[in-house]
């Protein structure tokens, strides 16, 4: 269960307190249609009964928007750790990450406050009680949000964030509080339940410096990406995976991400781009991260406003094209690094720089059964572990593992023949496990060119190892062995274009020598020689 900052619309609000899982109310409003957002509310008491008195606190950059009593109260102390943390990442963000700053919205969204000398507007308010809140992010309210990014919806690139006053909210059990203003009494129910880190197991509501320094530095950047990028014309899934990501750079110790990052274990040969869960990406920011600095993902933003309509990975790609950084190669270096988390750092080479939390990833599973999907339906921007060595049209790497060893080998295979020659040093090694990835949509061998690479592997044949046969003919044919004189030996149907025979059944039939083979009874003969 977790919590999770957003940008302007909840991605997923349980009704059931044990199945909640999101601080961030960002994504569900980008996901409500754009005439509900102003309707009248229903309910009885209006946004405004639940407050009197409202106040303004001002720093060099932010304009924080608060009151000190009722539902909505907060404290001085909370104000001074918000203050703290809104400073710190925007500091962060506009000079170490080289982005454009936040531009705040005229008008408060809740306090409906003016906001002076151009600051960005920061409102504390109980959430469940915010104004318009089923108009802004649907009927499951934000509850158990931690704070929401509010954007202008002028398309100017001008937002507000807005965040809960104490990381609590009522659960289904909640007593009934009531608020008196001006004669008229307006019943609430009191938050009672409070939002909890489940990575290190203490409540938010509790240590709210802790906090508050996760969502701001969530919020804030939701703040920025919202001056490259409209949401809600051009909604991208890289808008939360960075957010997310940011959170282990900037408040590495609080590891709220660690719930979803999870996720990511189970995604293998699914494209990013079609990800349900968009937090799930964050350790593939982190990979960007730490290959390229603080500015790489300022500038996917920037390719972003050049182009709002293009993909993450096309923008990635175009950015790396500049670099001469071929995009299929970076992406495959994350797949291996990727394969070493949680019990696998243990056994990372030394050439593989582990990120700070890999141990705590979950271990992601390796596939036995066999793929078998043409070059075109083959998903791009997907990583796959596999113990089958199929036709593919990605980037491919073998890693090995005998028992004396400490650490896995890494064997990069650029090409069929390459996998051939390494033949007898894959088939020897204890442990085998083939990491495939795709970034763009590459073209795989034809059938034509498959088949005129019928090869024999391992030749010379010495034993150990099955002896195959690869590059046949994908319809059913025939495999056929002759002596050096011609003579049939063995002839042997087949369905795929590999065909193995193992060690036993060549000791029972051949005695070295000089052997020829062919795909069919009208193909030229090939020699192997059997030692």
């Amino acid at each position: 269960m977790k919590f999770v900052h957003c940008f302007l619309a909840l991605l997923f609000v349980s009704n059931a307190i044990a199945e909640t899982s999101r601080k961030c109310a960002t994504i569900q409003l980008l996901n409500q249609p754009k005439q509900a957002y102003f309707r009248q509310s229903s309910s009885s008491c209006s946004a405004e009964s639940y407050y009197d008195s409202v106040s303004i606190r001002t720093t060099e950059h932010f304009a924080l928007i608060y009151t000190k009593t009722g539902p909505h109260a907060t404290t001085s102390t909370f104000l001074d750790s918000l203050e703290h943390s809104l400073e710190n990442a925007y500091k962060r963000y506009t000079q170490t990450h080289k982005t454009l700053p936040p531009l705040g919205v005229k008008t408060s969204w809740h306090y409906q406050k003016n906001i002076p000398n151009n600051l960005y507007p920061v409102e504390v308010v109980e959430l469940d009680l915010l104004r318009n809140i089923q108009n802004l992010i649907g009927e499951n309210n934000c509850q158990y949000c931690m704070a929401i990014t509010v954007p202008s919806f002028s398309n100017d690139g001008s937002s507000s964030i807005i965040i809960d006053n104490d990381f609590k909210h009522s659960s289904p059990q909640a007593t009934t509080g009531i608020f008196s203003k001006d004669s008229n009494s307006c019943e609430y129910s009191i938050a009672d339940f409070a939002i909890k880190n489940y990575t290190h197991n203490y409540s938010y509501a509790k240590k709210f410096g802790s906090g508050i320094r996760v969502t701001i530095y969530h919020e804030l950047y939701h703040a920025i990406q919202l001056r490259y990028l409209d949401l809600l014309e051009y909604p991208t899934y890289w808008f939360e995976a960075s957010a997310s990501g940011i959170e282990e750079i900037t408040a590495p110790d609080i590891d709220d991400y660690l719930t979803f990052s999870n996720q990511l274990a189970s995604m293998q040969w699914e494209s990013f781009s079609n990800v349900s869960n968009p937090y799930a990406l964050a350790p593939y920011y982190l990979n960007l991260y730490q290959n390229f600095g603080p500015t790489f993902d300022t500038k996917i933003w920037e390719e972003y406003k050049k182009n709002p309509n293009a993909t993450l990975e096309k923008n990635i790609a175009s950015i790396l094209q500049t670099k001469e950084i071929n995009p299929d190669s970076l992406f495959h270096q994350f797949a291996l690094q990727y394969f070493f988390s949680g019990n696998r750092t243990l056994f990372a080479p030394k050439e593989i720089q582990l990120q700070n939390d890999a141990a705590l990833w979950e271990t992601p599973k390796i596939h036995s059964e066999q793929i078998s999907m043409p070059s075109n339906s083959q998903p791009y921007f997907s990583y796959r572990f596999s113990s089958h060595y199929p036709e593919f049209s990605g980037t491919k790497s073998y890693l090995l593992k005998n028992k004396n060893d400490s650490t896995y080998a890494i064997l990069p295979i650029h090409s069929h023949n390459e996998y051939l020659k390494n033949y007898s040093k894959i088939q020897s090694a204890d442990s085998v496990v083939l990491v495939l990835s795709r970034f763009l949509p590459t073209k795989l061998e034809s059938e034509e060119n498959i088949k005129q690479k019928l090869l024999v592997y391992p030749n010379p044949y010495k034993g150990g190892v099955p002896l195959c046969f690869t590059g046949l003919s994908n319809t059913s044919g025939v495999l056929e062995i002759r002596n050096r004189r011609g003579s049939l030996i063995i002839s042997k149907k087949y369905d795929s274009n590999q065909f193995c025979f193992q060690e036993s059944e060549i000791k029972q039939i051949l005695t070295p020598g000089l052997y020829y083979y062919r795909d069919g009874r009208n193909g030229k003969l090939k020699k192997f020689i059997y030692q």
